[in-house]
């Protein structure tokens, strides 16, 4: 966020996904990317979206 604050987007939202990828099969990064659009979608779409969402493996 520090540098989203210093480009000048303080309120900049971020949908952190999991990671390594290498390590994950082509299902679980399917799976990454199910879990992950609902929040991402907010994070677009909506003003009151939190400011960061964690998508777990």
């Amino acid at each position: 966020m520090a540098t989203a604050r210093g480009k000048g987007a303080p309120d900049l939202k971020q949908v952190i996904l999991p990671y390594p990828y290498e390590t994950l099969e082509e299902q679980q990064v399917r799976e990454v990317a199910r879990k992950a659009l609902p929040a991402v979608l907010q994070a677009l779409t909506r003003a009151d979206a939190p400011r960061k969402a964690e998508i777990p493996l």
